[in-house]
């Protein structure tokens, strides 16, 4: 059998319905992206968003749920899609992230590459649970 790796991607919310987003330059200079990375060996994948959240962005989240998981066929993954509760606060960048920027939550799918599954976690996210699919 294939075996795809399975790897988070996060949507970083806080209380005032802003969305974190960070641009890695390795990955592209002229959008942003949404926190991502792979579950390490004996995390949980919610374990997995909270360490990368922190990581990256240097925020704690104080909850997260589960949206949707994403086939990203570039890299034959299996991405798991999660909305992160955050509170406000000045970002402590890793060294792997270029900058990061707070954007209200309904346009931020306008500094994501449309149609990748940061946009599909965004525009998932701005919508009421019971239209989920």
């Amino acid at each position: 059998f294939d075996v795809t790796e399975p790897c988070i991607i996060a949507l970083a919310v806080n209380e005032r319905g802003e969305a974190a987003l960070l641009r890695q330059n390795y990955v592209t200079t002229e959008t942003y992206v949404c926190v991502a990375g792979h579950i390490k060996t004996g995390e949980n994948a919610e374990q997995t968003v909270c360490r990368e959240i922190s990581e990256e962005l240097g925020i704690e989240p104080e909850a997260v749920e589960y949206r949707n998981s994403y086939y990203y066929e570039k890299h034959d993954m299996l991405m798991l899609g999660f909305l992160a509760h955050v509170k406000k606060k000045e970002f402590e960048l890793s060294e792997e992230v270029d900058s990061a920027a707070w954007f209200p939550l309904a346009e931020a799918d306008l500094h994501v590459r449309q149609g990748s599954i940061a946009w599909k976690l965004i525009r998932e996210c701005q919508e009421p649970d019971d239209e989920m699919v």
